[in-house]
């Protein structure tokens, strides 16, 4: 067993005591229970906390500073390790800081210690995505950051204009930082399964997006977030934090509790408020619903991908990611235009578009697959032969092959493109006669192409307006 007379481990063991002393007095500060991780009714600044205090101890075991294990029946180092650690690896060293010959002597009931170094070493989030500028400050030392990095307690991530990057948590949890976003880790605490996994975050600047999930963990998954104007707890949810001028909050699943200057407010799911100078979170606003995407669901890079407008909506966001990652963004937008054109390689991708309210409150997200082709310019477009009389149209493809029709009633020039909005798409073969009852006061325009095979379609043929005339 650990011999607790060993110099270097006591002189650990007090130096532990003080960090977690000094956390202790923080706390009080800030009114947060440590024992609990539950957050207190308190005004929470970012300016009491400082990555220093943060990198020497982010985990907040029932010792000081070393997790104190009691051996189960059945239990062996490499279990233990795995368990607490999630590294099969760190038996040995577990081993060796307990100074055992024989680890294979371990009987039920035995205490053992596992360092509070191998603690911090296996307790980080990892980078599965990041784009554009983003940096991390570790130890004094900044570097950008890349898929696969590590972020340990006290490490600051920042992102520029063009940033972005998604951090994955034990538990399933996944947090996204917008461009222009500065995030301290303060505190990250997921070692024990049988504990609830705490994760401290203190977002400086700019806006956060947040899944947090309890995979793996029997009590929930807890995130505290600690802005300049106000904190956020949360116990899996799904939720948008935004560091305006003030903070703005908009829950799309689960609840949050937000906390400021001893006022207190759960937000529940499809609500959101504003804190900061001049605002009171009692106040609660209803988000904005999803869009209704159009159903095209087959484009080219110079298509557009549009949606219904949303009453209420001041601007919109949109994103397009790899559908095989789902994180992996290579498009967004954000403005006041129902569209968002692919500009994208080939291939099958995700779309998310929201709304968002003049108060800077998110909305629900629709999402729609989509296939995006490359266009063979050596294809010759297909013409069309369309006819409408008593409230029936009718089109038939001329020549040969597949076609792609697209039929919209409402066109929207962007520079030298015509963009059709909220169309309907159809297969049709050559030769065949498609049918369809439509409005006739509402004007009709229609192109289409050629379906070579499943990535590859000519360019469209000429824009057709209702009646037939060509334009």
């Amino acid at each position: 067993m650990k011999d607790t007379s060993d110099e270097s481990a006591a002189l650990n063991t007090a130096a532990s005591a003080i960090r977690r002393a000094l956390w202790r007095l923080i706390c009080r500060f800030r009114r947060i229970d440590v024992d609990k991780h539950i957050l207190a009714f308190a005004f929470v600044t970012t300016a009491a906390i400082t990555p220093a205090l943060f990198a020497d101890d982010s985990t907040l075991s029932d010792s000081a500073g070393d997790l104190r294990v009691v051996v189960r029946p059945g239990d062996n180092l490499t279990l233990i390790a795995k368990r607490e650690l999630n590294s099969f690896e760190a038996w040995s060293e577990i081993a060796r800081f307990n100074k055992l010959d024989r680890p294979d002597l371990l009987q039920p009931g035995d205490v053992i210690f596992i360092p509070y170094r191998l603690l911090r070493e296996h307790n980080f989030a990892t980078v599965v995505f990041s784009k554009g500028e983003v940096f991390n400050l570790h130890d004094g030392e900044k570097k950008a950051l890349v898929k696969g990095d590590s972020i340990f307690p006290g490490d600051l991530v920042t992102t520029g204009a063009d940033g972005f990057a998604s951090l994955a948590f034990k538990g399933a949890s996944l947090v996204n930082i917008q461009p222009e976003s500065e995030v301290l880790l303060e505190v990250l605490e997921c070692v024990n399964e049988e504990r609830s996994c705490s994760v401290g975050l203190s977002a400086m600047s700019g806006q956060l997006n947040l899944n947090v999930e309890n995979d793996g963990f029997e009590k929930p998954v807890r995130f505290i977030i600690n802005t300049p104007y106000a904190s956020a707890a949360v116990r899996g949810t799904k939720f948008d934090f935004d560091t305006l001028e003030g903070n703005v909050l908009g829950v799309t699943d689960g609840e949050v509790q937000i906390n400021i200057d001893g006022e207190s407010v759960v937000v529940p799911s499809g609500k959101g408020t504003l804190s900061g100078p001049g605002r009171s979170i009692q106040d609660q606003f209803n988000l904005l619903p999803a869009p209704t995407l159009s159903p095209a669901r087959r484009l080219s890079p110079e298509d557009y991908f549009s949606w219904q407008e949303l009453d209420g909506a001041e601007n919109y966001r949109a994103v397009i990611a790899k559908l095989a990652t789902r994180t992996e963004v290579v498009r967004r937008m954000s403005g006041s235009d129902n569209y968002i054109k692919t500009s994208v390689a080939p291939g099958r991708y995700l779309v998310q578009v929201r709304g968002i309210d003049s108060r800077g409150l998110k909305g629900f997200f629709a999402s729609q697959e989509i296939r995006v082709q490359a266009i063979d310019e050596n294809i010759t477009p297909p013409e069309l032969d369309i006819e409408l009389a008593d409230e029936i149209l009718r089109i038939k493809p001329i020549g040969t092959g597949i076609l792609e029709v697209r039929i919209s009633e409402s066109l929207h020039t962007v520079g030298e493109d015509d963009v059709l909005l909220n169309d309907e798409s159809y297969e049709l073969i050559a030769g065949e006669t498609f049918e369809a009852r439509v409005d006739p006061t509402q004007p009709l325009y229609i192109i289409a192409r050629l379906i070579i095979d499943d990535l590859t379609v000519s360019s469209y043929g000429a824009l057709y307006v209702y009646a037939g005339t060509e334009r």
